[in-house]
């Protein structure tokens, strides 16, 4: 183990020695004179007579001295070009310099004997042991010196470096999983490519690899081990399938263990982002990757899987590892791959008698043949979950009385037959008295509450207590589910359960219908739910989740609750209202008119959710509309008169957009809404030329109002504060400065999560007091780490910063992507970054950048120019 790093970035300080006689050049090719020259003088030494008494005299001593010269010359240039490297033993702390020593090479402490390891530098990072070798990358334990912390660095093979297309792949590895943050996902820091040749950061896990434990001959993995890590596994392939990533190589190789055991998935080497347009590309370059063990059916017929493939991936490595056999077993791979096409595996419980029988039915589910039987990922989540629950309790007085009555003496045995007969005895007429009790509650309908609610709890969704309303919203006749669903919730003498079903449907649709007071009529619809909760009859309801229902309704009436904290605090995996959830998330972002990508964003998590839901959960009853919905949100294309109010309104945005001459489009798309009083729209200046408007001169005039802005030393811009500014403002003016909040809200973390990635290594980087530094800087929602070029680390705050830097760092990365070369989309997203970045400096009173920055997306994509104008000119 390599202890602490000592002079890291000094280069070795020694001088050539002086002679006349010029070295070799080691450049210079074979055949030149001067090279040749003294190959032939070594030679000439070499083949000496043996008879000379000092062959080192005369013309041989010049030649000889001129070799060892030559030789020394050679040898201090390259001790001159490597980086000093200075260790302190872990045992001893004795001082080391290992500079001249191989990389990685073991060798003795000289002062206590104890055993060493020489690292390799690589860019600023130490590699300290080489560990596993896979198919494209071989992965090292390194230290990271920025952060002064054990990472794994994998590192693209020396052979295929060289290859663009695998260059790319590899890359992609790390941008795909960094994506996504669960637990259960080994977490990626950056990546980056040193000496031409690709790595990624990620995070250390001392425990190693599951397909270790397999190997490791140490017998069977406890059951409940292997029940944990599948639980935790399946938890975290929920949570990336949910954000359209899929694995695609699942085995034990891949799931890796940390210090306190918790099991996490990695390698998403061929994961890929389901509307990534490269797939058929990324297949061919590593489908020889395929694992023969846990190939899916469907990859073996048809080269392509989705998110169920990793299901069945799942399953045969739980098989593999409960079991200590793999599902099929053959000499011949191509055979042992069709296997799985021919016939199912032997049930796991038949290898090991301990493994409970409803986790043996659950492999063989994850591993069957039609994708469409396999259980979703919930579904094994529950599973796992109630079996481990139940193997953690303790046995059975039955069992209890078993255990004992198997040893002891004669006397012994009998009180134990005699207890054992008494216990049965006893269970019978317990038993007795509770089937006759049951009975009887059922005849006079007080078991009727009970059964409701248990039935309710076994289903695979809630109960559908308004039919007609969800088939009305499915055929997008919003009008009959609005007025179905008002009545059934004005009716007192209805059910509780079906007037709260009535109360969130009632509530998306003025949302859909993009009604003017469809914030104030959720109000209200909230202040009713909350009163049937009151009721005594509320506890004999149906409803899986009423907690749930309400602050879905909450969160459509309060604009101050943020989606992404409603998003992780309220809607749990396992929640069967989640869906309507999302959806209510992605119509309060189109209804606000939030930036287009904010929006794509959200749809795309509730098109993953409601893929998955069945439609029979009527909180999924708007499934059926996906169809054209998805064109217009994805794409803008659809008919108005086949569309809600609100989704048909994506469609207008991008018609006024394109209908806008460049750096020319007008305000018109971004006025009063209808119902807003004359009053207050004479309180708020409207800019009513052309956006040639978006000058400094014209903000600062405009944003007088603006002194009042909280500005976060840290840039955090926390909630209260933006709430307490919002409220006293007029209504017209709250609108906008409320859409800009929203906006600078993330701007922080959004940069963080970028540089986190990609350190930062731009121009110099002024501090507040004044001082100014230069080097590869790292940033964490806590603090930034710059390691400068003497090697020294500056640890400071976010606040240390100036906001003029925070526009420097952005306009670096944005400028990358730009020059680096970009698609229509890839476009598209630059120029938002631009308007993000045009609104951060407006916030923050650098009116003369966010005149230049909102320009300059306009002049990026043309077609957002009616969000620029919706950001910057109310």
């Amino acid at each position: 183990m390599t202890d602490k790093i000592e002079n890291t970035d000094q280069p070795v300080n020694e001088s050539a020695a002086t002679t006349e006689i010029p070295a070799a050049d080691p450049q210079a090719p074979s055949g030149s004179d001067e090279n040749k020259t003294l190959a032939q003088a070594a030679d000439a030494v070499d083949s000496a007579p043996e008879n000379l008494e000092d062959p080192y005299e005369g013309a041989f001593a010049d030649t000889r001295t001129k070799v060892m010269h030559t030789e020394d010359l050679l040898n201090k240039e390259k001790a001159a070009a490597r980086r000093q490297l200075k260790i302190s033993c872990h045992r001893c702390l004795q001082k080391l310099d290992v500079t001249y020593l191989e990389p990685f090479a073991h060798f003795n402490c000289p002062a206590c004997n104890g055993d060493l390891i020489v690292p390799k530098w690589f860019d600023n990072y130490l590699l300290e042991e080489p560990g596993g070798i896979g198919g494209m990358a071989r992965v090292y334990r390194a230290l990271d010196l920025a952060l002064d912390r054990e990472v794994a660095i994998k590192v693209l093979n020396p052979e295929v470096a060289n290859e663009k297309e695998r260059n790319e792949l590899f890359l992609h590895e790390a941008r795909t999983a960094a994506t996504i943050n669960h637990y259960a996902v080994i977490p990626i820091y950056t990546c980056g490519t040193f000496e031409e040749q690709p790595y990624i950061v990620m995070q250390y896990m001392a425990g190693g690899s599951l397909e270790e434990k397999l190997t490791a001959g140490k017998g069977l993995i406890p059951v409940n081990d292997v029940l944990q890590w599948m639980r935790d596994v399946a938890e975290g392939l929920d949570n990336a399938s949910r954000h359209g990533i899929i694995h695609h190589d699942i085995k034990p190789g891949n799931i890796m263990l940390d210090p306190d055991g918790n099991a996490k998935v990695g390698d998403f080497g061929i994961a890929q982002a389901l509307r990534d347009t490269r797939a058929e590309k990324v297949f061919e370059l590593t489908k020889s990757w395929i694992s023969p063990h846990y190939v899916s059916p469907e990859k073996v017929l048809s080269g392509k899987e989705d998110a169920r493939g990793d299901i069945y991936s799942l399953g045969a490595t739980f098989y593999n590892l409960i079991t200590g056999f793999t599902p099929y077993d053959h000499n011949d791979v191509d055979e042992l791959i069709k296997l799985r096409l021919q016939k199912d595996p032997v049930a796991p419980h038949q290898h090991r008698s301990e493994i409970p029988s409803e986790i043996s039915r659950l492999i063989l589910s994850m591993m069957f043949r039609d994708p469409e039987k396999r259980p979703s990922y919930r579904e094994i989540v529950k599973t796992l979950n109630t079996c481990l629950k139940n193997r953690g309790g303790e046995p059975s007085p039955k069992k209890k009385v078993l255990v004992k009555s198997q040893g002891g003496s004669e006397t012994q045995r009998k009180m134990a037959r005699k207890k054992s007969v008494f216990a049965y005895v006893y269970y019978a007429v317990l038993w007795a008295v509770i089937i006759t009790g049951i009975y009887y509650a059922w005849k006079t309908g007080r078991l009727q509450p009970l059964i409701d609610m248990v039935w309710k709890k076994t289903e695979a969704a809630p109960e559908d207590n308004l039919p007609q309303a969800s088939a009305a919203f499915a055929q997008g006749d919003l009008k009959k589910a609005r007025e179905i669903a008002q009545d059934a919730l004005d009716n007192v003498n209805a059910n509780p359960a079906t007037r709260r079903q009535a109360a969130l449907q009632l509530a998306i649709a003025y949302y859909l219908e993009k009604d003017p007071k469809a914030k104030d009529h959720c109000s209200y619809i909230a202040e009713q739910v909350q009163a049937l909760q009151e009721q005594k009859e509320a506890n004999t309801d149906n409803t899986e989740e009423p907690d749930t229902l309400s602050a879905i309704i909450m969160f459509l009436a309060n604009p101050e609750i943020k989606p992404e904290e409603f998003e992780s605090t309220v809607l749990k995996d396992n929640d069967k209202l989640r869906v309507a959830g999302l959806l209510a998330i992605f119509l309060r972002q189109a209804y606000d008119g939030a930036p287009r990508n904010l929006i794509i964003k959200d749809y795309m998590v509730f098109l993953s959710s409601a893929s998955v839901e069945p439609e029979t959960n009527w909180a999924n009853a708007w499934k059926k509309r996906l169809e054209v919905w998805t064109p217009c949100v994805q794409s803008s294309v659809g008919s108005e008169d086949k569309l809600e109010p609100l989704i048909a309104g994506l469609l207008k945005v991008k018609r006024d957009a394109a209908a806008l001459p460049p750096g020319n489009s007008t305000t018109a798309a971004v006025s009063a809404p209808a119902t807003q009083s004359n009053s207050q729209q004479k309180q708020v200046p409207k800019p009513t030329s052309q956006s040639g408007n978006l000058n400094a001169s014209w903000l600062a005039s405009d944003r007088a109002f603006a002194k009042a802005r909280p500005q976060p030393a840290d840039f955090s811009l926390p909630t209260d504060l933006v709430s307490a500014y919002l409220a006293k403002l007029p209504q017209g003016r709250k609108d906008a400065e409320q859409q800009r909040s929203k906006i600078v809200s993330s701007f922080r973390d959004n940069l963080c999560r970028t540089m986190l990635r990609f350190p930062y290594q731009g121009d110099v980087i002024k501090l507040k007091d004044g001082k100014q530094l230069k080097g590869t800087l790292m940033a964490s929602p806590e603090k930034l780490s710059l390691r400068d070029d003497s090697g020294k680390r500056h640890n400071f705050k976010w606040s240390d910063l100036p906001a003029s830097q925070l526009k420097d760092f952005a306009a670096h990365y944005i400028k990358i992507r730009t020059e680096a070369g970009a698609d229509t989309e890839q476009k598209k997203e630059a120029a938002r970054e631009y308007l993000h970045l045009a609104v951060f400096c407006d916030w923050y009173g650098m009116y003369a950048d966010c005149a230049a920055y909102g320009k300059k997306a306009q002049d990026t994509d043309p077609s957002i120019s009616a969000e620029v104008n919706q950001c910057l000119l109310r």
